[in-house]
């Protein structure tokens, strides 16, 4: 019992020693920044002048839905990536720069629970950025395109029911990839990180 208190003291302390961080804060800035900004490039160029959409993009500004789906896909690409390569790979190596990576190795907690806890909630932080963009993006789409459900042109439509499936799914998915997981030779799975350094050096 004791030690399950002290593994949920660590994330805690971990989970907020990476929200007071400013590259935390910069993320959902970003995030919340990047939806507004492809509203505007819409704006500034234009629609395909009420034609037949040649591709996914033209159908983005049909509702909330596409919109989402459109800005999930985008972000997929890159964005995602970048958010899951710094909350994950980035904190060690950046405290190891700190010098304050040895603090924490000369404490008496072991170095896998402290790692543990990293990626924990590395992790948990991924899956919140993409959550909480899913969440803006549709309400950003409301507001902008109204609250339609996922249209998909002459294959028609989905009921806001299958579309928040659907949406729940895709992110999941974006999520499940961005794992620093992958086949090992010793066993099925390993978690891939960078080199961090295990010891203080000096």
């Amino acid at each position: 019992m004791r030690r399950r208190e002290t593994h949920a003291l660590r994330l805690k302390v971990e989970a907020q020693r990476q929200l007071s961080r400013l590259r935390t804060k910069w993320v959902f800035g970003i995030i919340l920044a990047l939806p507004l900004i492809v509203v505007t490039a819409f704006a500034v160029g234009g629609d395909n002048g009420g034609g037949r959409p040649d591709n996914f993009a033209d159908l983005a500004t049909a509702g909330s839905g596409n919109f989402a789906l459109f800005l999930l896909l985008v972000s997929s690409e890159l964005l995602l990536l970048i958010v899951a390569a710094l909350f994950v790979g980035d904190p060690v190596p950046s405290e190891a720069s700190w010098s304050s990576l040895r603090y924490l190795l000369i404490a008496p907690v072991p170095r896998g629970r402290l790692l543990t806890a990293k990626l924990t909630v590395g992790l948990l932080f991924t899956a919140l950025a993409t959550a909480v963009l899913l969440g803006w993006v549709l309400l950003v789409g409301g507001v902008f395109y109204g609250f339609g459900p996922l249209t998909l042109g002459d294959a028609g439509s989905l009921d806001w029911g299958q579309t928040l499936t659907r949406l729940g799914l895709g992110a999941l998915y974006v999520f499940i990839v961005q794992l620093p997981l992958r086949p090992s030779r010793s066993g099925p799975v390993s978690v891939q990180m960078p080199p961090w350094p295990l010891s203080a050096s000096r």
